[in-house]
């Protein structure tokens, strides 16, 4: 015998199994289905990130990202901070210049922060493999009306 309604834990309405979502399957193979419908488990769910927000519990990603990245490199999270918030030490662009943050430059070599490049420069200096000699080489295929 199939199942086709179930009673809500949240709200306590009967309502139609498809209101509910999935939530594995028993050994039996039988599938299981949460105990709220997804209303109350979207409802409950925002009241839960509220609540941790309002306590100070709430999860700043953006900011674990840059600490992280900042750790990785060596440097304080205010010295990342000014450091990304300059700009492109290539091609002078500012940092948010389409949506993008500018990040540092770490030099292969030696490891330090040498300084500040934009996503297009960063990826210009990853398809030269990071190499002068090669940048050199190109300049040189610019000519020297293009490479002073």
């Amino acid at each position: 015998m199939e199942i086709t309604e179930k009673r809500c834990a949240g709200c306590g309405k009967t309502k139609p199994i498809e209101e509910f979502a999935l939530n594995g399957r028993k050994a039996n193979g039988e599938i299981k289905r949460s105990a709220k419908c997804k209303q109350c488990g979207r409802d409950a769910q925002r009241d839960r990130t509220e609540a941790a927000k309002a306590e100070g519990r709430g999860r700043d990603y953006a900011g674990e990202r840059i600490r992280r990245e900042a750790e990785r490199v060596g440097l304080s999270h205010a010295q990342y901070l000014e450091r990304v918030s300059a700009p492109c030490h290539i091609c002078g662009a500012a940092s948010g210049e389409g949506n993008q943050r500018n990040g540092v430059y770490v030099n292969r070599q030696t490891g330090k922060v040498t300084g500040t490049v934009c996503l297009k420069c960063s990826s210009a200096l990853g398809y030269f493999s990071h190499d002068a000699e090669r940048l050199r080489r190109a300049l040189d295929l610019l000519g020297p009306e293009r490479s002073a």
